[in-house]
């Protein structure tokens, strides 16, 4: 996946004015009638924290790795996101059998041939938890996912964020700003 993204934080009580604006331009992703997919995620970094870091100072040509699970279908990935210096998202992942925090031999490769980190010096870091709707555009050029309840959980504290909504448009070409991005703005 090659892609660019770009993400809003808002408040829940405009979800629905949100929502209602796009209407006539986005459909909602279902999956054997269900909207709401629930997200499981373990994020690992280095003993130091370098891929956080990275993150918090606008790196470009950063990491992100992270265990996934999508818990409905119980489906399980080992994913590696690789942010350019263009702005540019891209991701790899390999299948997993569950949500354990250890790498398997073959992660081991993976994570060799896909970042510059060895399994060994990566440790799980932060857990993470969401509720996800996702909106695919009348043209199929863009998605646009919506997480609520996002939870956050390390060694020393947990916290649910109930009012946050986390909205990202994902599209493989940034050539035209996303109606979505025009709603959003509008409404700050």
């Amino acid at each position: 996946m090659n892609r660019t993204d770009k993400k809003f934080c808002l408040h829940r009580q405009l979800l629905p004015k949100i929502l209602d604006a796009l209407k006539e331009e986005y459909s909602i992703l279902a999956i054997d009638e269900e909207t709401v997919f629930r997200y499981d995620n373990t994020y690992f970094d280095t003993l130091d924290d370098q891929m956080y870091i990275h993150h918090q100072n606008g790196k470009g040509n950063r990491y992100k790795i992270r265990v996934r699970q999508y818990v409905q279908s119980n489906d399980n990935f080992l994913e590696v996101k690789f942010k350019t210096n263009k702005g540019r998202t891209i991701k790899e992942r390999m299948k997993r059998s569950d949500i354990i925090s250890e790498f398997k031999n073959k992660e081991h490769d993976f994570l060799r041939k896909a970042s510059p980190y060895q399994a060994t010096d990566l440790y799980p870091k932060i857990w993470s938890t969401f509720n996800r709707i996702t909106l695919v555009d009348n043209n199929f050029t863009e998605r646009v996912t919506i997480d609520t309840f996002p939870g956050f959980k390390n060694k020393d504290h947990e916290v649910v964020l109930d009012n946050l909504v986390i909205i990202e448009v994902k599209q493989s070409k940034a050539n035209k700003p996303a109606l979505v991005t025009q709603v959003l703005s509008a409404h700050k």
